[in-house]
């Protein structure tokens, strides 16, 4: 994923305010930019360009601009990364765009963290003497089937996936080993939280009841756990303002798709991140939206997107007093976010 490709924003010598636009830059294994990562660069830095420029016709501004290259977002947690080396430090606001089938002004990404659980019983023929055997197997399937009946009790905006990456090499053997990897995500860290004790109960459950051991590990690095997109209610409605003068309308769409690391950035500075309809129906990571990231439209979008991104920034450095809005907002919505 180019994980130590990042680049950060070097020391201004006039940092207040220093407003930040994000360029990502991934792809996905075999499909390529079927997330759009090719356009979110694109935007960044043709947003960048237009506020330089208007930043050399008005040095009387008082204000800088950073644009920080963000790899890794597909699993690798290219932002925390750079959250926790300090590079958002002295950033006021960071503004990216994704691409997407729709426009979504405030769209709504779920906090997540990963886990890998393996059960370890014991091997034994399978025909001639099951019974001496601890099939694993079987407790990674009561695992998985206990994800599904939890979905009774689970909240609409909670989600839990997972797939069993092994489950034995033949047949004739009870599996003696089995290993279950799974996605747990919700719409804050609070509530992952309470998601993540019932999840931790089924797998332990599992192996008690097939008599298995268990390890459960969810991922503990920072890098692993994708924190809830906080959108900045005052980045959100200035970009608006300009989104919808040059043509584009929000779809006020309150569905919810994903989780990104730009989330752990939200909770650090303002933020947002639209979501930018580029002309199809198809949905990200999937060969259809790859090609349609390539497209005239697609670009065309991208730039007029570009536009709202400068214009917001612009707003910003001409009225500082828009950045301690936005930071009173960040602290009581992080706050929100993690007090429940």
């Amino acid at each position: 994923n180019g994980e130590d490709e990042a680049s950060t924003p070097e020391a201004s010598p006039n940092p207040q305010p220093n407003v930040a636009f994000i360029c990502e830059y991934d792809a996905l294994p075999d499909i390529g930019h079927a997330c759009g990562h090719n356009l979110i660069a694109e935007a960044g830095v043709a947003a960048a360009l237009g506020l330089k420029a208007a930043m050399e016709k008005a040095p009387e501004l008082n204000g800088s601009l950073s644009v920080i290259g963000t790899p890794a977002e597909e699993g690798g947690g290219g932002k925390v990364k750079l959250v926790d080396a300090g590079s958002f430090d002295n950033i006021d606001a960071a503004i990216m765009v994704h691409p997407s089938s729709s426009h979504i002004v405030r769209p709504f990404k779920l906090a997540q963290n990963f886990v890998t659980v393996t059960y370890h019983g014991k091997a034994a023929h399978g025909c001639r003497a099951p019974w001496d055997g601890i099939n694993a197997l079987d407790a990674a399937v009561h695992a998985y089937t206990g994800l599904s009946l939890l979905r009774q009790q689970m909240m609409p905006t909670w989600r839990v996936h997972a797939v069993i990456t092994d489950g034995g090499e033949e047949p004739y053997i009870v599996p003696e080993k089995a290993v279950m990897e799974a996605f747990v995500r919700a719409p804050t860290v609070v509530e992952l939280k309470i998601l993540k004790a019932k999840a931790q109960a089924i797998f332990e459950s599992a192996g008690l009841a097939t008599g298995c051991e268990v390890e459960v590990c969810w991922a503990s690095s920072n890098a692993a756990f994708y924190a809830n997109l906080i959108s900045n209610p005052t980045l959100a409605n200035l970009f608006e303002g300009h989104f919808s003068d040059l043509g584009l309308t929000d779809s006020k769409s309150t569905a919810f798709g994903g989780s990104t690391d730009m989330g752990n950035v939200s909770y650090v500075v303002p933020a947002l991140q639209p979501m930018l309809g580029i002309e199809t129906k198809a949905k990200q990571h999937t060969r259809p939206f790859q090609e349609a990231a390539n497209t005239d439209v697609a670009h065309e979008r991208t730039l007029t997107a570009a536009k709202a991104m400068a214009m917001t920034g612009l707003d910003l450095l001409l009225h500082p007093d828009l950045l301690v809005q936005a930071k009173h907002e960040l602290n009581e919505l992080v706050r929100l976010n993690t007090e429940g």
